[in-house]
């Protein structure tokens, strides 16, 4: 049974992973790396990793190459050649 405290924590984990996957979603392109994405949900990099795959399913390194992923799909279909899509979103080459 949830105790109030623990309704709390959940709640609380629930705003930081909420907060840090808008931060991917909206950064992706920069790539950002661990540590900056576990400062801004306010936790350690391990904390924060072990944390987001429990709430998410998978790794906010997995979770990033998610979203680059679903992005150079559509840059695919935009861009004139493969190098100009993987540029556009955020990667170092094809």
């Amino acid at each position: 049974m949830d105790t109030p405290e623990s309704t709390f924590v959940d709640s609380r984990d629930f705003a930081r992973i909420a907060r840090a996957i808008r931060y991917i979603d909206s950064r992706f392109r920069e790539q950002p790396k661990l540590a900056d994405i576990a400062s801004h949900a306010g936790l350690s990099e391990f904390h924060f990793n072990r944390l987001f795959r429990r709430w998410a399913g998978v790794t906010p390194k997995q979770y990033l190459g998610f979203v680059t992923g679903n992005a150079a799909k559509g840059a695919l279909l935009s861009q004139p050649s493969v190098l100009d899509a993987a540029y556009s979103v955020g990667l170092s080459g094809p």
